[in-house]
């Protein structure tokens, strides 16, 4: 070869390719190749004989096992990948014979994408695509998308991309090879025009009328140049001339306003990701349902959680402040029953300060009884609970009535056959008003009121009530299965006090056989409440958000085997891996962000609907809000860093294959 090496844009010499085993294939024997500064050279040979892996290896896609290149006088072997792919993006463009078009993007749009690794901004890039479709005659289609193109325009807008960024060498693989005749002669009219302004055009075909249109034809069979390789064995076709060395296509023109920085290239990778995830918008959905539904779940359960433990400070009222259940704890007789109240409860209980109303209640024994009206027929009653109270328990329960009353003192003293129905009870059994007969196990009572709600016990609501006397003579006293127990309702402040004095004052023999319950503490409430949510918000956060992270990784190495085209392109183009790795973890963490936002979104209006339903203040923690991003953006990086890695350290080639 002839030793001028700025004569030269391509110099092989004794390369070769050998892909390991077993078994072993030789790609590439040993090619000879030189190229000069704008010529137009064609590569022929069989299928099989190594024109692919030669020109992977020109456009340095693919490095040789044997030999050496250079590329513009650079010797590639002693580049690192990062120097490679610098110079690949820089000097080389690639036209391939299946176009590599992004459907999504518009010819506009896919043109740029030439310049998004060179360091331009967003405006320099749309308007030298602009300017380039203009020059391959697609002025009139800069916003078309590439399904709505024939062949034709598709490969020329490849082509416009190709050259955008003003390559030395522009290596095309069979660009005809989808194209009928006359878009093939169209196709071919235009590269001969950029070789006429000075671009290097190395084509790979089949066609031998395609070779035809260039200076000179390289023929390879079995891995080795056999004709056309050496400059100093082929004549120029065209004219007899030397190949032209003018220089490259100027496609932004001679001077530019705005020079290309490389940390642009950051900002350009930020902007492919967001449009990366606009291009399966069905597919970023089902990314980001997972981390969705695991923020929506957070951001609930911490506000639901803030919100109950707000409502026991404003729902914990002097109702509840001030209720004392005195339960019989006394041992059962050999018979089974136990009652511990002395006769004068009530009255004993009345004289301690700060006791305004109380009341002792007992289930009748052996459950439930059968309860029916003369309205039911035969076969029709109902098993409803039966309690034994007197008429101080209503009262220390806070009632509305729909209906009549409690008990009187005439009624309990002469265990007369009366009957208070509960709402739930009195709806059951068809009664409405009092003086409604009700038979209890056959014996007729009379009904003197009916309850419609209680401030404590709404368990009440649900039962009938008869005299406590009346009970004792007809059904005897409770069994250790079902146990007596008194409610007092105390003045605000005297519960706990009362709570102590209580079953001394009614067993100052065995105050032991009655147990005291004060009203619980709201602050110890809230503790509980906050403990036990919490539980379940570490243990549904962790499974969530698991799902989530499973679903995006899941997702994200999916699209990494669909997008392996795009992949390749974009590393043909000058993209390194760490662009790549940049992109898709950008991408992945940008779904945990959106779903967060999502999910946080729901989340809050799970809370306030929940809130406005009961009738609660919600309660929401701003900083719970602000983290639900924060926590989606982290599981979206987790979630895509090994599949990042595998996308950026796919081999270009093999990603173009796919």
């Amino acid at each position: 070869m002839t030793p001028a090496d700025d004569t030269y844009v391509v110099r092989m010499e004794g390369v070769g390719r050998r892909f390991p085993g077993p078994p072993e294939v030789t790609a590439l024997a040993g090619a000879d190749v030189a190229i000069r500064r704008g010529e137009h050279v064609s590569i022929m040979g069989p299928s099989g004989s190594g024109k692919s892996t030669l020109l992977n290896i020109m456009g340095l896609l693919d490095a040789p096992t044997t030999g050496t290149y250079e590329l513009n006088g650079q010797d590639v072997a002693r580049l690192r990948d990062k120097e490679r792919t610098a110079l690949r993006g820089q000097s080389i463009g690639f036209v391939f014979q299946d176009f590599h078009l992004m459907n999504q993007r518009t010819a506009q749009e896919n043109v740029a994408l030439g310049l998004v690794y060179a360091g331009y901004d967003a405006r320099s890039r749309r308007d030298a695509a602009a300017k380039m479709l203009e020059a391959v005659g697609l002025g009139h289609r800069v916003g078309a998308l590439p399904t709505t193109m024939s062949g034709g325009e598709r490969q020329r807008v490849a082509i416009a991309r190709a050259l955008v960024n003003n390559p030395s060498l522009l290596l095309c693989d069979e660009p005809t090879g989808n194209l009928d005749t006359h878009t093939s002669a169209q196709v071919m009219d235009i590269l001969e025009g950029l070789h006429d302004r000075g671009v290097s055009v190395v084509t790979i075909t089949h066609n031998p009328e395609v070779a035809a249109r260039a200076d000179r034809t390289i023929t390879i069979e079995d891995g080795r140049t056999t004709r056309g390789a050496d400059l100093l064995e082929s004549a120029d076709k065209r004219d007899g001339s030397s190949p032209r060395t003018n220089g490259t296509v100027p496609v932004r023109g001679q001077t530019e306003p705005f020079q290309p920085r490389r940390w642009l290239v950051w900002p350009a990778v930020v902007a492919e990701a967001v449009a990366g995830l606009g291009q399966k918008v069905s597919r970023t959905v089902l990314t980001m349902v997972g981390t969705a539904i695991g923020e929506g779940a957070i951001v609930a359960i911490l506000g639901l959680t803030a919100t109950a433990a707000g409502q026991i400070d404003s729902s914990f009222s002097a109702l509840q402040a001030t209720q004392v259940t005195i339960n019989d704890a006394g041992p059962a007789s050999p018979a089974g029953l136990t009652y511990s109240f002395p006769p004068d409860a009530p009255e004993r209980v009345a004289a301690l300060n700060g006791v305004e109303a109380s009341g002792i209640v007992a289930p009748a024994p052996g459950g439930g009884r059968i309860v029916s009206t003369r309205a039911t027929l035969a076969t029709s009653h109902l098993s409803l609970p039966v309690y034994g109270a007197t008429r101080g328990y209503f009262d220390a329960l806070v009632p509305t009535w729909s209906a009549g009353g409690g008990f009187t003192a005439y009624e309990e003293q002469q265990k007369l056959p009366v009957v208070v129905a509960g709402a739930v009870a009195a709806r059951q059994l068809g009664i409405s008003a009092v003086g409604a007969k009700v038979f209890v196990d056959g014996s007729e009572y009379v009904v003197v009121g009916i309850l419609d709600a209680v401030g404590s016990r709404p368990e009440s609501l649900t039962g009938v009530f008869i005299p406590l006397t009346t009970m004792l003579e007809r059904y005897g006293e409770p069994t250790s299965v079902g146990k007596a127990s008194m409610l007092i309702r105390t003045k605000l402040g005297a519960a706990g006090q009362v709570a102590s004095e209580a079953p001394l004052a009614l067993r100052p023999d065995a105050p032991r056989f009655l147990a005291a319950i004060p009203p619980p503490d709201p602050p110890h409430m809230r503790s509980v409440i906050s403990t036990s949510m919490s539980a379940l918000f570490v243990a549904l956060a962790a499974v969530t958000l698991l799902i989530g992270t499973a679903a995006i990784a899941n997702t994200t190495l999916v699209a990494i085997i669909e997008r392996s085209g795009e992949i390749g392109l974009r590393r043909a183009i000058g993209a390194s891996p760490r662009h790549i790795m940049a992109q898709f973890l950008l991408e992945t963490v940008l779904s945990g962000l959106f779903a967060a936002v999502i999910g946080t979104s729901v989340g809050v209006i799970a809370v306030l609907a929940t809130a406005i339903a009961l009738n609660w203040t919600a309660v929401i923690d701003p900083g719970i809000i602000a983290l639900g991003p924060v926590i989606g953006a982290c599981t979206g990086f987790i979630a895509g860093i090994f599949p990042a890695w595998k996308a950026g350290h796919i081999a270009p080639i093999t990603a173009l294959r796919k």
